[in-house]
């Protein structure tokens, strides 16, 4: 007959305690399991910006975000954006981040220029990847999600 074992101090069974602790390793899992869901719905519908034009529409439920470059972007290159926005949106942040290489963060300075318009410019720096994908963050004042801007980049 298999005994059961017991801690000393606080006579508590161990099968208990193997229960509880798979209870809540289980509760963990499933929980970081479903935080991402939203965030790769969106990857699977995964659209590039700029691959041959300059001009980008970005789909919310308020109105379409323009964004617009003055040329396709290249690396180690001056690239000047300007971002029109639905009436009611205002932007608090604005980034660049590599995909499928961490480059760091590279910051989008922007200036309002009129109501729904901003302008700004970026430099994407050169790595060893013969294409870079690429992630704009834009952050909306009073907006809990950001915006994501998918561009790529190839070296030849």
């Amino acid at each position: 007959m298999i005994k059961l074992l017991t801690f000393q101090h606080g006579k508590i069974q161990l099968k208990t305690l193997f229960t509880v602790c798979l209870f809540v390793s289980v509760s963990i899992v499933t929980i970081f399991l479903s935080l991402p869901e939203r965030h790769q719905e969106q990857h699977s519908e995964l659209s590039l910006c700029w691959q041959t034009d300059t001009r980008c529409q970005i789909p919310l439920s308020v109105g379409d975000i323009s964004i617009i470059v003055e040329a396709i972007p290249t690396v180690e290159e001056q690239i000047a954006v300007s971002i029109n926005l639905p009436a009611g949106l205002a932007i608090s942040s604005a980034y660049i981040e590599g995909q499928n290489m961490y480059m760091g963060k590279i910051p989008l300075p922007l200036e309002q220029t009129s109501a729904q318009q901003w302008q700004g410019w970026f430099i994407l720096g050169s790595c060893s990847e013969p294409t870079m994908l690429w992630r704009l963050t834009l952050k909306l004042k009073d907006r809990p999600e950001p915006v994501w801007i998918f561009f790529s980049t190839s070296q030849l």
